[in-house]
């Protein structure tokens, strides 16, 4: 199945980021975007972001604890002004 179009450049754009050199390994930069996936409820970068840490070496313990981490922020952590919250 072929996804859309702006999911496909959603997915390259973030997937760029976590390759990019910088200060941050890749390893954990893979767990960063699995765990805002999970908090975000976004099935498509959650799947492919889980995909990519298992190519860089990530191990499933690792990305299970990622995932354990976003849950419980998701549930202790939402509120209503939405610091972050994008427009757009």
């Amino acid at each position: 199945m072929k996804l859309p179009e702006a999911v496909q450049d959603k997915l390259i754009d973030i997937g760029e980021m976590v390759l990019r050199r910088s200060n941050l390994k890749a390893e954990a930069k893979a767990l960063i975007a699995i765990s805002a996936s999970v908090a975000c409820r976004c099935t498509h970068c959650h799947g492919e972001f889980k995909k990519m840490a298992k190519k860089l070496g990530v191990v499933e313990k690792e990305i299970d604890e990622a995932i354990e981490i976003a849950v419980r922020m998701r549930q202790r952590c939402e509120n209503e002004g939405g610091l972050y919250r994008l427009k757009g």
